[in-house]
């Protein structure tokens, strides 16, 4: 069992990632000394303790705890996100042809059936679509209602300043 455990350490690692991370185990296994080991790895001897504090970073971040249960990818997500969207639709379209069944029963007409037969009764009568009136006239008409009985220049306040001809002398 305790070569299976072993089997696959450090297969996605490159070749230089595994040499430095045997390094650095035999130096804090006693094997080695700092020194002998920055030099196996052709680095001075503060660059090799950088690595090793790396190192030692990695496995304790790698020992931290995970969440328990099976973790939700984001691809996964958003292929569920789009099921649920095609699900949605077909519900609609369902429910808006059960509507239209229960409208039919009841005798009611539908929005759209309305749309279309007033269109063609205009049509028919030559009535033209009545044109919306734009936001701007509607405005300029608001405008002007509220400044019915409002003069159009407010008399502007005038802060009164010592003219250079009345100065006041202390004694």
């Amino acid at each position: 069992m305790a070569r299976e455990q072993w089997k696959h350490l450090g297969e996605e690692s490159s070749r230089e990632a595994k040499r430095l991370g045997s390094l650095v185990l035999e130096v804090l296994g006693g094997l080695r000394t700092p020194v002998e080991a920055a030099g196996a790895a052709g680095v001075s001897t503060p660059r090799y303790y950088q690595l090793e504090v790396r190192a030692i970073q990695g496995l304790v971040q790698a020992l931290e705890p995970r969440p328990k249960g099976r973790q939700r990818r984001p691809e996964q997500e958003v292929e569920d996100l789009k099921a649920e969207v095609e699900r949605l639709k077909r519900d609609l379209l369902r429910q808006q042809s059960l509507l239209r069944m229960a409208q039919r029963a009841v005798g009611l007409q539908s929005a759209q059936t309305q749309r279309k037969e007033l269109e063609k009764k205009n049509k028919a009568s030559g009535k033209r679509k009545r044109k919306r009136r734009s936001a701007k006239v509607r405005a300029k008409k608001a405008v002007a209602k509220l400044r019915e009985g409002v003069p159009s220049k407010p008399p502007r306040k005038t802060i009164a300043t010592p003219s250079p001809d009345s100065k006041t002398r202390s004694a």
